[in-house]
């Protein structure tokens, strides 16, 4: 029997809730799942890590294991807890979803096609999109190395909501936003606003640029639809739907889309 490791920390409530998804979803395959809340490879023939914080060790024991996260792409109420992303072997651009055909029409699943904005003609700031962490960047020592090597005047600073800073800055007051691996690259490309990705780990590499003095309109609507093949509702966990596409171990990683 194919036993199944799920790395998930039962103090982090999305974790927990997940956990038993992934474990009814399972069961379709007959596969044995087992949980562990430390960050070591056990026997199992397939490892799963939730989220992108507690389980480095893992990371680095060059084992093959599946990354989940929540959403990249969304926009429903819930969809920050109904909506993960699953990846082998990392996350983000550096993870491999094993998108080989795409659903055109998954797309709309998740947005509405009024949610993608038109390219924004008339802002005139430059967000600069504070980050939790570097993720896994090491080209800089901390945030703060990373946030003071953009040189750019007059730049506006986004504080990433994990810090307690609410922001409500309007989309449509952007003309560019500077990002390095975040997903809120995501939500800009989705309000119009161009984004200059500056790490090959953000999940917009593929269509933004790389150079802060060039801004590019690239077509969203094509990476857009890839991205719904790389995301899964938690119904289509709890069906194992997603397991035809994840076990089968092969596709474009994010970036080269």
């Amino acid at each position: 029997m194919t036993t199944v490791c799920i790395h998930a920390k039962i103090s982090i409530s999305w974790q927990k809730r997940y956990l038993e998804y992934f474990k009814e979803g399972f069961k379709k395959y007959s596969y044995k799942v087992i949980h562990s809340q430390e960050d070591k490879i056990t026997n199992s023939e397939i490892t799963i890590i939730f989220g992108p914080h507690c389980w480095k060790n893992i990371e680095a024991s060059n084992k093959p294991f599946i990354f989940v996260n929540r959403k990249l792409l969304a926009t429903s109420p819930n969809s920050v807890n109904d909506v993960v992303a699953i990846s082998w072997n990392g996350w983000n651009g550096n993870g491999t979803f094993c998108v080989n055909n795409i659903e055109e029409q998954r797309l709309f699943k998740f947005i509405k096609e009024s949610d993608i904005k038109e390219w924004n003609k008339t802002g005139n700031e430059i967000i600069l999109c504070g980050q939790a962490d570097l993720g896994r960047n090491t080209n800089f020592n901390n945030l703060n190395d990373w946030y003071n090597s953009i040189k750019i005047n007059n730049l506006i600073f986004r504080p990433h909501p994990s810090f307690g800073t609410f922001y409500d800055h309007p989309y449509e007051k952007s003309k560019l936003a500077i990002t390095l691996n975040s997903t809120v690259s995501l939500d800009y490309l989705l309000n119009g606003v161009p984004v200059i990705s500056l790490c090959g780990h953000n999940p917009a590499y593929a269509i933004t640029s790389h150079d802060i003095k060039t801004k590019i309109e690239f077509d969203r609507l094509k990476f857009f639809k890839y991205l719904a093949n790389c995301q899964w509702h938690y119904t289509e966990i709890q069906k194992g739907s997603f397991w035809d596409q994840l076990k089968i171990i092969s596709g474009n990683k994010l970036k080269h889309y």
